[in-house]
């Protein structure tokens, strides 16, 4: 799973493309059973991000619900970008 393997975030610090992660248990990382990606704030300063709610649905831009929020992490945090 790429939140055990990737930079941690903490939510205060969260960045456009950082992965959002929920779990059955948030203290067991075992049950996640959900990840979207951060999209920022929006004009009202609602956060924001993108995921298919469920199996089978469309990709969708929406509020994010922090219920169930088991932390997230930084994907590309550390790689080196050559030009």
């Amino acid at each position: 799973m790429s939140g055990a393997v990737t930079p941690h975030v903490d939510r205060s610090d969260l960045q456009v493309g950082d992965l959002l992660f929920w779990a059955y248990d948030v203290a067991n990382p075992a049950t996640i059973h959900h990840v979207a990606i951060y999209l920022g704030k929006d004009q009202s300063g609602q956060d924001r991000m993108i995921d298919a709610p469920h199996t089978g649905a469309t990709i969708q831009i929406r509020a994010i619900s922090w219920a169930g929020y088991a932390g997230s992490s930084r994907p590309l945090a550390g790689l080196a970008v050559s030009s």
